[in-house]
């Protein structure tokens, strides 16, 4: 009952005789021999029927960050190694009971389970560099604001040349007005400093030129108006309007 004291306390009976000593203490000992052989036999695990890994698989990981793995099976808690685990890239750790994924790049990768003729699902985990995808957009946004800081530049360019070019030919037109203005005046003052020529008479078929259209047996009805200079050139003066 109280082995291995009952041993010694058989063995310090008196009463009883060396062979029934030995027969007890070969009895309990194989007892206690079977006892120890079943305590260190591990009790054989039921068949393995289902691996499932699960995790936010729609989520996009940044790079070089942990990604937890969990791994359910069926029956619960069994115990699958880690050459069972099949990746396409990254790495799997192992520590504490916890599973985690990381990746140094960028991309997707595959997570599987193969162990004891069981497939698990297969994972897909998509990694991207956040922070050089904001460093890019960072610079694209700069890019951007750049090009339309130079677009209403050269705007503000072309719409100070256009005024400039409206300027000049607002001062050409101004000047061609004033231009135009002073021939108009110098005209004018030519025309009224200019002497007026004097005007005679011809008759109809004389010779003479007059100063009045009804001189002597002229008929004014017939008579035409020219310049004295023009007259002279082929007719003379009348004797009696030229005294």
């Amino acid at each position: 009952m109280f082995f291995p004291v009952g041993i010694v306390l058989t063995w310090r009976n008196k009463k009883w005789n060396k062979i029934v000593k030995t027969l007890f203490s070969g009895l309990f000992g194989f007892w206690f021999l079977i006892l120890c052989v079943a305590a260190a036999t591990p009790t054989p695990e039921k068949p393995l029927e289902e691996i499932i890994l699960s995790l936010d698989s729609d989520q996009v990981y940044d790079i070089n960050n942990p990604v937890d793995i969990v791994v359910e099976t069926n029956p619960e808690d069994y115990h699958i190694p880690k050459s069972a685990f099949e990746i396409t890239g990254g790495e799997l750790d192992f520590k504490d009971d916890k599973i985690t994924f990381t990746s140094s790049v960028d991309g997707e990768f595959d997570i599987s389970v193969e162990y004891s003729d069981v497939m698990s699902n297969t994972l897909t985990l998509k990694f991207e560099d956040k922070e050089a995808i904001a460093q890019a957009q960072i610079a694209a946004e700069q890019a951007e604001q750049e090009r339309i800081a130079a677009e209403q530049a050269e705007q503000e360019r072309i719409a100070a040349e256009q005024a400039e070019q409206a300027r000049i030919a607002a001062e050409q037109a101004e000047q061609e007005r004033i231009a135009a203005e002073q021939a108009r005046i110098a005209q004018e003052q030519n025309q009224q400093t200019a002497p007026v020529e004097a005007m005679v008479w011809l008759s109809a078929t004389g010779s003479k030129y007059h100063n009045k259209p009804n001189c002597g047996n002229m008929n004014p009805n017939n008579a035409r108006q020219v310049t004295l200079s023009e007259a002279q050139m082929n007719y003379g003066p009348c004797k009696n309007c030229y005294r």
